[in-house]
């Protein structure tokens, strides 16, 4: 008789005993018990028993739903349909320049005379070449693997991988790099749970900026100097790289990271030693350096800073008491409005200049906690520490490892970092993005605010008249998970009449936007997402067109000059020189990072909570936004299956009023956080046994009274293991008064596993760490909302909850 598969979840006593009644009323086998999971076999006659139950339930059989497709149009899908492509050129395009390699030679490059990764192709049945597979070749005595599972990496087999050689995370968490003597690989192979062993190749060192550099620079000018960012796969492997740099006459180290293993190194472009570098056992990636670029009194009001405040007739929050550090251009201290600021002098970072020369950084610093009476900054009661990294030919100073830059800032006492600057570079996480994940991950209570970008342009899909948004060009290093990716909608300054008309938005509708303008529209520049790894970016919008802040004196950048207002308290203008305009993410990001500071001092004042996670704020930032109704009315993205939050706004337009006490907020709303550190003892871990001192889910109750009016929002983050795709997984569920339940970004439908739905419709996002519910209305009653650990291959996963709403 044919079996389905079933697992059940349960979150108390309640739910415990109601998958023990279900499962005896299916004649139901149990296979294993855990905590909050019980698996059984079943007939198959009776899978349909186990989807109508309101208990979540993930049933596997052949007739399990699948979700309706859609059409979308290839420009969406080009990094992903064409991925195999992609990896198959970047091999071809490196042949050339990896045949040089042969002559090198060296006890830990021996290797290098197995011809290009031992590559064959394999086409499938449409005549399209599937990515490269690796046929077995000669074997070093130690070398890097690329694990395949046949599920998500649990403790058990973490473990048991770990008694043969050290781990690292791969780009998914069914996947894992592990260093393996000749000996263990066939070992290891034999392993039940694996699926497939093969070498970390080409295709995994080489990133996707990599094909454009070998098609320019390497091919046209060989000889051209080049500079580019190496990551090892462990600090171990130090020596040994090091070794064979002494050996390449022609490469030269410019700098060495203090914290991860990476390397910034310069050689001629079409030099051999680069092939023989990109094939070491100890490397894990290689990019070409691509120095990073600075991302070009209204927008405070719109974002409700100028409001919020303890309850009765105390001070508003101005982010008293926080710190906020600033890498950019510099600072021009002596700026009436920023003297006051400085928590310390201005700092510089290698040949970059404290004083700012450009003007970009002192707009930031001003957006941030300027203090004049008329141009305000969100946080004018935060103190700044500015680190200008921007030197004299105009190039960012900055490490191949950005925590040995941002360390500086946690030195001098800061605990929000914004970054207004992006790299150029073709991939959206690398070498950069890893590190702002592995740095939040070592510094769980610091806050990393990036501006995504301002790439977007405007395309023209298939026989579509219209010029609709670009999806897909979200910034390095903005794809990083566990930082605040911010992007920009229009600012409402009604008395600019300039659209977005230009080469990147050629024709209507998009060309036809105002760039000032009620601020329901996210700005046509902002960068969007998803991301190569398929989250979604940005986080949140705030205002980012036609800013006005603090003007450098003297500086050589080309503003929009200020339209002069009246100083309230003399009635004499306002000096134009010490004002000015700028327009784009950069100006979108300081919003959400003097709005972190505000948070911070409320969190302070009202939770007694001096010490939030960088989790936490996350949580709190998406809460308090409003959804922008018109945010995909002209994109690609515009379909039901994206949901919430999407590519354009993220979770929508940061609004502090939304979250925090102010005059006019819903008398019966209440905020509660629940901040868990990944070092806590409640800290989470997947598949623990039942009764074990670990728990793998933890719940939180709460009550709803009779006609409440308030909508109820929840908001689940957690700083995940530095990797591209999401490594430890937890999901939100929020069970309803009916029993039935709801899962944090459950509309967000777009790269959903059919095979992983609960009850036929439930999806847990896999996608993304930062996931929210919305009631709209919600109905009296008990609701329990449960976080749990669906796989945690690196526990253990601490966490930040947040619950916004009538709550009792």
């Amino acid at each position: 008789m044919a079996e389905i598969r079933v697992e059940l979840f349960w979150a108390d006593d309640r739910e415990r005993k109601a998958a023990t009644d279900l499962i005896a009323q299916a004649q139901g086998h149990v296979v294993s018990q855990t905590h909050g999971r019980i698996v059984v076999t079943a007939p198959a006659g009776v899978a349909t028993l186990f989807r109508q139950s309101k208990l979540p339930c993930r049933v596997t059989d052949d007739a399990a739903p699948t979700l309706k497709p859609f059409d979308l149009p290839p420009d969406f899908f080009e990094r992903v349909t064409v991925q195999s492509e992609a990896t198959l050129a970047r091999e071809e395009c490196v042949r050339d320049v990896f045949q040089k390699s042969l002559k090198v030679s060296g006890k830990f490059w021996n290797h290098l005379q197995v011809p290009l990764n031992n590559l064959e192709i394999q086409s499938s049945a449409a005549g399209r070449p599937e990515a490269p597979v690796a046929t077995p070749g000669p074997l070093l005595d130690e070398d890097s693997y690329v694990v395949e599972l046949t599920g998500l990496l649990e403790s058990p087999q973490r473990r048991q991988l770990e008694a043969i050689g050290p781990l690292t995370p791969y780009s998914d968490s069914d996947h894992v790099v592990i260093r393996l003597a000749r000996a263990e690989v066939a070992l290891v192979q034999k392993m039940g749970f694996v699926t497939t062993v093969r070498r970390y190749g080409l295709q995994d060192t080489l990133t996707p900026a990599m094909t454009e550099f070998f098609n320019t620079t390497a091919k046209d000018r060989p000889t051209d100097s080049a500079e580019f960012d190496v990551l090892l796969h462990r600090p171990a492997d130090r020596a040994a790289f090091e070794e064979f740099l002494k050996e390449q006459s022609d490469v030269r180290v410019i700098e060495k990271s203090e914290g991860s293993p990476s390397y910034r190194v310069k050689m001629p472009a079409g030099s051999s030693a680069l092939a023989a570098l990109a094939r070491l056992p100890h490397v894990r990636m290689i990019a070409p350096h691509v120095p990073a670029v600075l991302q070009m009194e209204v927008a405070a009001a719109l974002v409700g800073c100028r409001e919020v405040g303890p309850t009765g007739a105390g001070p508003r929050w101005t982010g008293q008491g926080e710190v906020v550090a600033i890498f950019d251009s510099g600072i021009d201290a002596t700026h009436a409005d920023l003297q006051d600021s400085l928590q310390v002098e201005p700092r510089q970072y290698g040949q970059g200049t404290a004083v700012d020369k450009n003007g970009h950084g002192t707009h930031v610093a001003g957006i941030v906690a300027g203090r004049g009476k008329v141009v305000r900054g969100v946080a004018p009661g935060s103190k700044l520490v500015t680190y200008g990294i921007l030197d004299a030919s105009n190039r960012l100073n900055y490490p191949t490892d950005l925590g040995d830059l941002l360390k500086l800032a946690v030195a001098d006492g800061a605990k929000i970092i914004n970054l207004s600057w992006r790299s150029r570079l073709a991939d959206d996480y690398g070498i950069y993005g890893r590190s702002l994940d592995d740095f939040v991950y070592r510094n769980p209570e610091v806050l990393v605010v990036v501006a995504a970008g301002n790439e977007g342009k405007s395309i023209s899909v298939g026989n579509d008249p219209r010029y609709l948004y670009k999806s897909r060009t979200i910034g390095n290093p903005a794809a990083a998970k566990n930082v605040v990716t911010v992007g920009a909608c229009r600012n409402n300054r009604p008395a600019y009449t300039g659209t977005f008309e230009s080469a990147d938005f050629p024709a209507p509708p998009v060309s036809s936007c105002k760039v000032a303008g009620p601020p329901f529209i996210p700005a046509a520049f902002s960068s969007r997402g998803p991301t190569q790894a398929q989250s979604a970016k940005p986080d949140l919008i705030a205002p980012g067109t036609m800013i006005a802040s603090t003007r450098a004196a003297g500086a050589d950048r080309e503003f929009v000059e200020y339209i002069l207002p009246t100083d309230p308290e003399t009635n004499a203008p306002v000096s134009g020189k010490a004002y000015a305009y700028l327009s784009g993410t950069s100006m979108a990001a300081p919003m959400v990072s003097g709005a972190a500071a505000v948070l911070r001092e409320y969190l302070r004042d009202v939770h007694a909570n001096a010490k939030p996670s960088a989790a936490l704020l996350k949580a709190l930032l998406i809460l308090a936004t409003i959804r922008v109704p018109e945010a995909t009315a002209d994109s690609i993205l515009n379909k039901p299956e994206v949901g919430v939050p999407d590519y354009d706004q993220g979770h929508g337009r940061l609004d502090l009023r939304e979250l925090l006490p102010h005059a006019a907020a819903p008398a019966d709303r209440a905020v509660r956080c629940y901040d868990i550190a990944n070092d806590s003892p409640d800290a989470l871990e997947s598949e623990v046994a039942d009764g074990s001192p670990r728990m793998s889910f933890r719940s939180y109750p709460f009550t709803v009274p009779a006609d409440a009016e308030t909508p109820l929002r929840l908001a689940l983050a957690w700083t995940d293991v530095p990797a591209p795709r999401l490594y430890n997984l937890l999901a939100l569920r929020l069970r309803l008064p009916d029993d039935s339940s709801v899962y944090g970004n459950g509309t967000h439908r777009l790269y959903a596993d059919p095979a992983k739905l609960l009850n036929d419709d439930l999806v847990i996002d896999e996608k993304n760490n930062a996931v929210c519910v919305l009631i709209p209305k919600p109905r009296k009653g008990d609701y329990l909302a449960v976080v749990s650990a669906i796989s945690t291959p690196q526990p253990y996963q601490g966490y930040a909850l947040v619950v916004c709403g009538p709550v009792t």
